[in-house]
């Protein structure tokens, strides 16, 4: 799927991306999943954490019948870890972590992750990894052949979503990349951005307040 969209119907996205960044391409998929499990000695409840790269999700259709779903929040990070933009719609947590810690966090949680997963890779070449599940929320990631990361957490109820995250790199490339008012590296602060990225989350299926 992710070699399709690179080919084909995406083509043309990724052309004005190198055209504009001039950066180093990179693949976006592998088919290697790695699972880790611990022990809340408090709780006595076991905290699975499954990492997963490649065409098939572990899971999917258990998670999708434990209830609804929802969306959380979204990060764009650039290869260098700087995040680009970030949006919230629901938090269930007390963090009072600043929106920048976080940001830092998630980021060097997700490089440890790739190297951690790449090392442990019975298959080469190794591409990446496509999400993480715990056992109150799940991480999905696409990264695009220029570094970019995006990231969209949702409950664990939602299945598969790389299609929908590269529908938001789309318009990540036509509202922020194709806009001159807008340096490439710099956090977006575009309205337009902004408010075709929130239209479109809430028009996915799994998305609820």
């Amino acid at each position: 799927a992710a070699q399709d969209f690179g080919r084909a119907e995406s083509a043309r996205v990724w052309r004005v991306e190198n055209e504009l960044s001039g950066r180093a391409r990179r693949t976006l998929s592998s088919e290697h999943s790695t699972e880790t499990s611990s022990v809340d000695t408090r709780s006595g409840k076991s905290n699975r954490i499954t990492a997963v790269s490649g065409a098939a999700s572990i899971g999917d259709s258990t998670l999708r019948e434990r209830g609804a779903a929802m969306i959380f929040n979204f990060y764009l990070f650039d290869r260098k870890g700087e995040c680009l933009y970030h949006q919230e719609w629901k938090r269930l947590s007390s963090n009072r972590r600043s929106e920048d810690g976080n940001a830092k966090l998630m980021f060097g949680m997700l490089y440890s992750l790739k190297d951690f997963v790449k090392r442990i890779s019975p298959t080469t070449p190794y591409e990446g990894f496509r999400h993480y599940i715990t056992g109150s929320y799940k991480l999905n990631c696409v990264e695009t052949m220029t570094g970019l990361k995006l990231v969209l957490t949702t409950d664990v109820n939602v299945g598969d979503i790389q299609h929908d995250l590269k529908d938001i790199y789309k318009i990540y490339i036509e509202y922020a990349v194709k806009n001159a008012c807008y340096e490439c590296g710099e956090p977006i602060q575009l309205e337009k951005f902004k408010d075709k990225l929130d239209s479109y989350v809430r028009t996915l299926s799994y998305f609820r307040l």
